[in-house]
């Protein structure tokens, strides 16, 4: 009778997605935020009083969570509306980079035993057992406070992916902080309304104007910089993908 198969028989884990297609989604997913959240910076102040619960789901960054907190004038409805996305998006956001670590982790790891891999000293064994060590003792208070501060969230949330941090715990500290932090931003905007009346004003006749354009701006530059990464190929490249035949009839005639 056959032996049983092990899972170190199986070598390398099978994905339902290639790596083609996972890093494919991945990239669509980061143009598209890169998208949402430019308009979010256009479109943010002219519906913060109105309808500030949608500025999340463009944009959760601090500032336009103290824009909205700044619109919601002690609607406590709406506040808590407005926490509620802000919690979505960012709980979405981290699934989708903790995935994306559990998912190229590996790859990382056997890159870096390459040669001269430029990532041996980034994801190597050591640093690997090391990353494990610390989401092990340490994991929930650090990704907690990655995200209530909104500070090194992407590569906490990463290595907390690549590193197998357990599901549940990441998803604990990730809400936690994710709470933290829509509740913080949006308290701050509403006690910078009460502090400085005259600060709607501001948003609506200056700051608005010069929202928009910047975020048009923005996109526009956003476009530029994809085609150019798109479609121009660097010097060195071009250089790279000389053939040998081409190479050596451009070689100069040995001395006679």
């Amino acid at each position: 009778m056959d032996e049983p198969t092990t899972q170190a028989d199986i070598g390398e884990p099978t994905y339902r997605l290639t790596d083609t297609q996972a890093l494919s989604a991945l990239a669509a997913w980061v143009i598209f935020r890169q998208i949402t959240g430019r308009l979010g910076v256009a479109v943010a102040p002219k519906i913060y009083k109105s309808k500030p619960y949608l500025i999340p789901l463009m944009t959760n960054s601090f500032p336009q969570l103290i824009l909205a907190g700044t619109g919601i004038n002690r609607r406590w409805g709406m506040f808590v509306a407005t926490m509620a996305t802000s919690v979505l998006l960012s709980t979405i956001i981290g699934l989708i980079y903790y995935w994306a670590g559990w998912r190229f982790g590996h790859k990382l790891a056997e890159m870096s035993k390459r040669p001269g891999s430029p990532w041996a000293t980034i994801w190597n064994p050591k640093q690997i057992a090391r990353a494990e060590r610390w989401m092990d003792s340490w994991g929930i208070i650090v990704v907690f406070l990655g995200r209530v501060t909104e500070h090194f969230t992407l590569p906490i949330t990463l290595v907390a992916g690549a590193s197998e941090m357990r599901f549940r715990r990441f998803l604990v500290a990730h809400v936690a902080g994710a709470v933290g932090f829509a509740g913080a931003f949006l308290w701050i905007g509403g006690i910078a309304r009460e502090r400085w009346p005259w600060l709607p004003h501001w948003i609506a006749h200056t700051y608005a104007p010069w929202a928009f354009k910047i975020g048009l701006a923005s996109l526009g530059l956003l476009g530029v910089a994809f085609l150019l990464g798109r479609f121009v190929k660097p010097k060195d490249q071009d250089a790279s993908t000389t053939t040998p035949s081409q190479a050596s009839s451009e070689s100069p005639a040995e001395n006679s």
